[in-house]
């Protein structure tokens, strides 16, 4: 059984391709919205994917750096992977101190994503 996933991203088109292209390496579950989202967390999720900016209407709305700071008060200790394509220099930085263990820009490399998700779960 391939390792799951959770990935939440507001964009629907882009959840479900993101989704579409990781199938074949992992069981994906994805959310559109963080309380649905946060109430899925559970033991066999072996990693998280996470919009920072979970409502495309607010240009400055921050709620996936929230959800992974939820994510680390709890017990739930996997690999988070914050992603965005907001250009803001300093989100790297704020998403790896919310606790996420790795920043990656939109667009995203699949291939290079597969990879990084198979390294951080084992």
């Amino acid at each position: 059984m391939p390792n799951k996933i959770l990935i939440l991203d507001d964009q629907k088109d882009y959840l479900r391709s993101l989704s579409l292209a990781l199938s074949g390496s992992f069981e994906v579950v994805s959310y559109v919205d963080a309380p649905t989202a946060k109430a899925a967390l559970s033991s066999d999720i072996k990693a998280i994917l996470v919009d920072i900016c979970l409502n495309e209407a607010e240009a400055d709305n921050r709620d996936g750096l929230l959800f992974i700071e939820e994510v680390r008060k709890g017990n739930l200790q996997v690999p988070v992977l914050a992603i965005s394509g907001i250009q803001d220099s300093a989100l790297p930085e704020q998403a790896i101190k919310a606790g996420a263990n790795k920043f990656l820009k939109k667009p995203i490399n699949i291939a290079e994503l597969r990879q990084l998700l198979k390294e951080l779960i084992k």
